[in-house]
Protein backbone atom coordinates (compact mmCIF):
# COMPACT_ATOMS: atom_id res chain seq x y z
CA UNK A 1 0.00 0.00 0.00
CA UNK A 2 1.12 2.86 -0.54
CA UNK A 3 2.31 5.75 1.96
CA UNK A 4 -0.81 7.98 1.50
CA UNK A 5 -3.55 5.06 1.94
CA UNK A 6 -1.46 4.36 5.71
CA UNK A 7 -1.82 8.12 6.39
CA UNK A 8 -5.79 8.36 5.44
CA UNK A 9 -5.86 4.74 7.42
CA UNK A 10 -4.33 6.30 10.35
CA UNK A 11 -6.47 9.80 10.66
CA UNK A 12 -9.58 7.22 9.89
CA UNK A 13 -8.62 5.30 13.58
CA UNK A 14 -7.46 8.32 15.58
CA UNK A 15 -10.84 10.25 14.39
CA UNK A 16 -12.33 7.31 15.22
CA UNK A 17 -10.71 7.00 18.72
CA UNK A 18 -11.17 10.47 19.05
CA UNK A 19 -15.41 9.70 18.74
CA UNK A 20 -15.50 6.94 21.11
CA UNK A 21 -13.21 8.93 23.92
CA UNK A 22 -15.51 12.30 23.56
CA UNK A 23 -18.97 9.49 23.39
CA UNK A 24 -17.67 7.74 26.67
CA UNK A 25 -16.73 11.17 28.55
CA UNK A 26 -19.58 12.62 27.13
CA UNK A 27 -21.93 10.36 28.25
CA UNK A 28 -20.23 10.29 31.35
CA UNK A 29 -20.59 14.25 32.74
CA UNK A 30 -22.89 16.02 35.07
CA UNK A 31 -26.49 14.37 35.50
CA UNK A 32 -29.23 16.09 37.17
CA UNK A 33 -28.62 15.83 40.94
CA UNK A 34 -31.73 13.23 42.44
CA UNK A 35 -34.62 14.90 43.61
CA UNK A 36 -34.18 14.91 47.59
CA UNK A 37 -36.58 12.83 49.48
CA UNK A 38 -39.63 14.18 51.15
CA UNK A 39 -39.74 15.61 53.90
CA UNK A 40 -42.68 15.57 56.65
CA UNK A 41 -43.09 19.16 58.54
CA UNK A 42 -45.52 19.07 61.48
CA UNK A 43 -46.95 22.39 62.89
CA UNK A 44 -46.18 23.07 66.57
CA UNK A 45 -49.28 25.52 66.92
CA UNK A 46 -52.53 23.26 64.95
CA UNK A 47 -50.70 19.97 64.66
CA UNK A 48 -51.29 20.46 60.60
CA UNK A 49 -49.29 17.54 58.37
CA UNK A 50 -47.21 19.23 55.54
CA UNK A 51 -44.34 17.64 53.10
CA UNK A 52 -41.41 18.99 51.47
CA UNK A 53 -38.36 19.73 50.55
CA UNK A 54 -35.69 19.98 53.26
CA UNK A 55 -34.92 23.51 54.64
CA UNK A 56 -34.15 25.50 57.77
CA UNK A 57 -36.58 25.08 60.62
CA UNK A 58 -38.83 26.78 61.95
CA UNK A 59 -40.24 26.76 58.51
CA UNK A 60 -43.28 29.35 57.34
CA UNK A 61 -46.40 27.70 57.00
CA UNK A 62 -48.15 28.84 53.68
CA UNK A 63 -51.28 30.10 55.25
CA UNK A 64 -50.57 31.76 58.41
CA UNK A 65 -46.89 33.04 57.21
CA UNK A 66 -45.63 32.25 60.97
CA UNK A 67 -42.33 30.14 61.00
CA UNK A 68 -44.15 27.28 62.85
CA UNK A 69 -43.17 24.27 60.53
CA UNK A 70 -40.81 21.92 62.42
CA UNK A 71 -39.17 18.69 61.75
CA UNK A 72 -42.00 15.84 62.05
CA UNK A 73 -41.17 12.65 64.24
CA UNK A 74 -42.94 9.50 63.72
CA UNK A 75 -43.95 7.70 66.56
CA UNK A 76 -44.92 3.49 65.52
CA UNK A 77 -46.82 2.40 68.61
CA UNK A 78 -49.35 5.54 67.58
CA UNK A 79 -48.66 5.71 63.84
CA UNK A 80 -48.97 9.46 63.74
CA UNK A 81 -46.62 12.51 63.31
CA UNK A 82 -45.57 14.70 65.94
CA UNK A 83 -43.25 17.79 66.09
CA UNK A 84 -39.56 17.35 66.16
CA UNK A 85 -36.65 19.63 67.53
CA UNK A 86 -34.83 21.49 63.99
CA UNK A 87 -32.78 18.98 62.15
CA UNK A 88 -29.35 20.84 63.02
CA UNK A 89 -30.37 19.20 66.47
CA UNK A 90 -31.52 15.72 65.23
CA UNK A 91 -28.07 15.37 63.11
CA UNK A 92 -26.17 16.40 66.47
CA UNK A 93 -28.36 13.78 68.99
CA UNK A 94 -26.94 10.72 69.68
CA UNK A 95 -29.38 8.58 69.91
CA UNK A 96 -32.99 8.59 68.36
CA UNK A 97 -35.32 10.67 70.43
CA UNK A 98 -38.39 9.32 72.84
CA UNK A 99 -41.59 10.39 73.00
CA UNK A 100 -42.34 10.36 77.07
CA UNK A 101 -39.91 8.46 79.15
CA UNK A 102 -41.07 4.75 78.88
CA UNK A 103 -42.81 5.24 75.84
CA UNK A 104 -42.00 4.39 72.33
CA UNK A 105 -38.75 5.37 70.38
CA UNK A 106 -39.89 8.31 67.65
CA UNK A 107 -38.24 8.14 64.37
CA UNK A 108 -36.99 10.16 62.13
CA UNK A 109 -38.26 8.61 59.12
CA UNK A 110 -41.46 6.51 58.31
CA UNK A 111 -44.73 6.08 56.12
CA UNK A 112 -45.67 9.56 54.01
CA UNK A 113 -48.79 10.72 55.77
CA UNK A 114 -51.76 10.74 53.52
CA UNK A 115 -53.16 13.61 54.45
CA UNK A 116 -50.01 15.76 54.40
CA UNK A 117 -49.76 18.96 52.48
CA UNK A 118 -47.18 19.96 49.97
CA UNK A 119 -45.27 22.45 50.43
Amino acid sequence: MSRSVWGMLAVVIAATGMGLGWLIWSGTGARPAPKPEPVVFVCRESGEVFTGTPRPTPAVHPQTGQATLMPGLYDPVKQVWVTGPPLEVQQRAASKPNAAPGKSRLLREGPLPENATPL
